[in-house]
């Protein structure tokens, strides 16, 4: 891994592979860039691919505890300029999706195509969105994350393949180099991040999106509503959706190569 101090203070953990036009791959909550480990492999023998740990998840620092999805944004545009990369492409995972739209819709980077991973617009379920998890259950997790955190989040991550039919001997594996490989944020840090999940609506900003947009999530997810990607799909002019009926809430680890696949035929 490598780093990048900003000025402003802090610093931004990130893996690097390959080389040509430049892929940023954003995570999700409460996990880190070696989410990504495998994926990285195929996507750079053609892109010069990049993933951060977000600020205060994995090894990246965080200058205060009171944030939101404008400041991991802000935070990642200053890391690439630091870089001096002007231009990217860019893929986000839940959270990490809605980082992503967060920065193509502030342009304060030239993105030209951007892929959704699991992602919603607005996570939590109100009274003009079916689409989400009950506002009890968040509130729940949060007060069990409190009691019992490490446990909390064994929990969430078995999650994301419930009813997916992941071997025993995958999941271990998957364990090994996605959770073990990278290191749980503070509990302060994970618990916020859940509350600006629950306080973030981008549904009325998703028409100004103007670039090619690829929409990628599983039948099986138990996070986010897969009715979510659906209107995502629907919502942004320049859309494409890829629906995997039998997948969950995190396809590039349970199907990796035809993950693999299916983005690098959309950024090409």
């Amino acid at each position: 891994m490598a780093i990048t101090h900003l000025p402003g203070g802090g610093n931004i953990f990130y893996r690097e592979a390959g080389s040509g036009p430049v892929v940023v791959l954003l995570h999700g909550w409460s996990m880190s860039s070696a989410v990504f480990q495998e994926v990285m492999s195929g996507l750079a023998e053609n892109f010069h691919v990049l993933a951060p740990d977000l600020p205060g998840h994995g090894e990246s620092s965080l200058n205060k505890t009171d944030f939101d999805h404008s400041d991991l944004a802000a935070d990642l545009e200053c890391w690439l300029r630091e870089l001096g990369i002007k231009t990217i492409s860019l893929l986000g995972w839940s959270l990490g999706g809605q980082v992503a739209l967060t920065m193509s819709l502030r342009r304060q980077v030239c993105i030209t195509k951007l892929v959704l991973v699991a992602t919603t617009p607005l996570f939590v379920r109100n009274g003009d969105w079916a689409h989400g998890l009950p506002a009890t259950q968040v509130r729940a997790m949060d007060r069990q994350m409190q009691r019992h955190f490490t446990q909390s989040m064994s929990e969430f991550f078995r999650l994301m393949f419930a009813d997916e039919g992941v071997s025993p001997e995958r999941y271990r594996e998957i364990i090994r180099f996605a959770v073990r490989d990278g290191s749980l944020p503070p509990r302060e840090v994970a618990r916020r991040g859940l509350k600006i999940l629950g306080a973030c609506d981008l549904r009325p900003q998703l028409g100004a999106l103007n670039l090619p947009v690829l929409v990628h999530y599983g039948g099986l997810d138990l996070i986010t509503d897969p009715a979510a990607g659906h209107y995502l799909a629907e919502a942004i002019p320049e859309a494409c959706e890829f629906h995997w009926e039998k997948v969950g809430h995190a396809p590039f680890l349970s199907h990796p190569e035809n993950s693999v696949e299916l983005w690098s035929g959309f950024l090409s």
